[in-house]
């Protein structure tokens, strides 16, 4: 087995930067790190070298996870997916830079988005595991985990 060393320059995250991150909600999160980009005047393509460990040229659900948590950034499984499907608009299961740049070039552009799967048919919605669920129950599911969310965050603080 081939021991990974990624050459690029990495990318600087000041102290602030990374608690406003850490405190940014989920569907925020590409806007704030958009954000922190043209504070640093650094490029996507830095962040997309970051993420894409492997140098495959594409970002796994995995490589995402590990750069957030290196970040200090603590999400649960949900939110990793509900960002990863955000980020990966074609459902490849991977994301390209081109996505990553559209998504951060959009998210900079204004408020975020609310982000869901699209729905298997009407009235429903897509789950994180991919269940379709009715959108009063998904509605529902989602307010709880808010809940949660700023209750942590609240004892964390």
């Amino acid at each position: 087995r081939r021991e990974h060393t990624n050459t690029h320059m990495p990318l600087m995250v000041t102290s602030r930067q990374r608690r406003t991150l850490r405190e940014a909600e989920p569907p925020s999160l590409p806007a704030a790190l958009a954000a922190t980009l043209a504070a640093n005047h650094a490029r996507v393509l830095d962040l997309f070298r970051a993420l894409d460990r492997n140098e495959d040229g594409l970002v796994s659900r995995g490589e995402l996870r590990s750069k957030l948590m290196g970040l200090g950034l603590q999400v649960s499984p949900h939110e990793l997916n509900e960002l990863f499907y955000a980020l990966d608009p074609d459902g490849s299961g991977a994301i390209d830079y081109e996505e990553l740049r559209r998504a951060l070039l959009e998210a900079g552009r204004g408020p975020p988005k609310r982000w869901a799967s699209p729905p298997p048919r009407s009235g429903a919605v897509r789950s994180s595991a991919g269940v379709a669920l009715p959108v009063a129950v998904a509605e529902e599911l989602r307010s709880q985990v808010a809940e949660v969310q700023s209750q942590v965050r609240e004892l964390l603080h």
